[in-house]
């Protein structure tokens, strides 16, 4: 830590950072979906508006952490986005138009996709000038705690409105954006390669595209469950409630996966756990796609711990030990763009052309045992030189 940097904010500060951005991810992921239904548009719009998001969420999420690395801003930046966020989701919900709504929401999703990668990025930081990089799963899991306290508010909601899940997600965006006003900017502590040659490193990495196709194919299967599970508890004529069941189940796990796991994945190779909560996930879509019992499906979503908790905290982890501190904001953007930006797009687009949610869960099984083979394989490739 340089001696002119601010002071370092407490972890209460940061934990309430994570809550609130991500409350508004429970909030609106989930019940995007019905409320498009309920405005007038289609399966096929649905899913094409869906990829389309995506499609922007892939561009826009390394420009935005390219810019961080380039000017040190990440905080400030954060700030920005969470703004533009809510001001786009603002102009899509109170649009009578189709294509306003249309306009909005791809605006909404340029300036969300580098909200979450920006904070860890910025977390990571703190937590190195603290010397205790460690810490970041204690104060994630308050990010997976606001999007199942949000989840589940959003569910009850959904009875009364499809509508008023979507104005939780604003009311939390606008709150993230107050809190990481409060968040500092910490330099690195040490002086690595300049930017743009690590950049230029960071992208002619072998190692590291076949990290960002493992995470394609994982996020696509994770997307069918983000932003199509409501739709599949509806074909299978179960209640909404069984929605936010689920939610509560997979995140609680997710929550008790980032208290306990940091230790584990700290000994083995983060790798193993990338791949390994890869095909588990295969199990979980394959049950997913099958099962009509609403109790066996809240049950499943209990492998959310694993399949999301323990394989983003080996993506954090590897890129933690593998990047200079110059362009791990760029490189947790283009993580997150593709399993959250080429992922849902891919989703989006496959959504459209299949005749039933079932469907794509036997599809995402598939991506799960792609995506922990090329995890496996990314073992076998040296990391970029520092």
């Amino acid at each position: 830590m340089h001696r002119d940097d601010p002071p370092l904010p407490s972890d209460r500060l940061v934990a309430a950072t994570y809550f609130v951005l991500l409350s508004a991810t429970g909030a609106w992921v989930p019940y995007l979906a019905p409320w498009l239904r309920s405005a007038g548009f289609d399966a096929w719009w649905i899913g094409t508006i869906s990829a389309a998001m995506a499609a922007v969420r892939l561009v826009s999420g390394p420009l935005w952490g390219i810019v961080a690395d380039a000017t040190q801003r990440t905080a400030r930046l954060l700030v920005v986005a969470s703004l533009l966020g809510a001001i786009a989701a603002i102009l899509a919900l109170l649009s009578g138009s189709a294509t306003w709504i249309v306009a909005g929401l791809l605006l909404g999703a340029l300036a969300r996709a580098p909200v979450g990668s920006l904070l860890d990025a910025v977390v990571v930081r703190i937590l190195e000038a603290r010397s205790d990089p460690g810490r970041y799963g204690r104060l994630r899991l308050w990010g997976s705690v606001g999007f199942l306290v949000a989840g589940a508010l959003a569910a009850g909601l959904s009875e009364l409105s499809p509508v008023l899940p979507l104005w939780l997600a604003v009311a939390c965006l606008l709150g993230g954006a107050f809190a990481s006003r409060h968040l500092p900017d910490v330099r690195p502590t040490t002086t690595g390669t300049a930017f743009l040659p690590a950049l230029v490193l960071l992208v002619r990495s072998p190692r590291m595209a076949v990290l960002w196709a493992s995470a394609t194919l994982h996020g696509t299967a994770l997307s069918a469950y983000d932003s199509f599970y409501s739709l599949h508890i509806a074909e299978l004529g179960l209640p909404a409630r069984w929605t936010g069941a689920a939610l509560v189940a997979g995140v609680a796990a997710e929550i008790a996966m980032f208290a306990v796991a940091r230790p584990w994945i700290a000994r083995a190779d983060p790798l193993l756990w990338i791949a390994g909560a890869s095909a588990l996930s295969a199990v979980r879509w394959t049950v997913t796609g099958t099962a009509t019992d609403p109790w066996l499906l809240t049950a499943t979503a209990l492998l959310h711990g694993l399949t999301f908790g323990a394989w983003w905290m080996g993506f954090v982890e590897v890129l933690r030990k593998d990047l200079q501190p110059e362009t791990r904001a760029s490189a947790q953007a283009m993580v997150a763009s593709t399993a959250y930006g080429l992922g849902p797009m891919c989703c989006g687009l496959l959504a459209a052309r299949l005749e039933s949610t079932a469907a794509l869960y036997y599809w995402s099984a598939g991506f799960g045992v792609m995506a922990a083979l090329l995890a496996l394989l990314a073992r076998r490739i040296p990391a970029p030189p520092t």
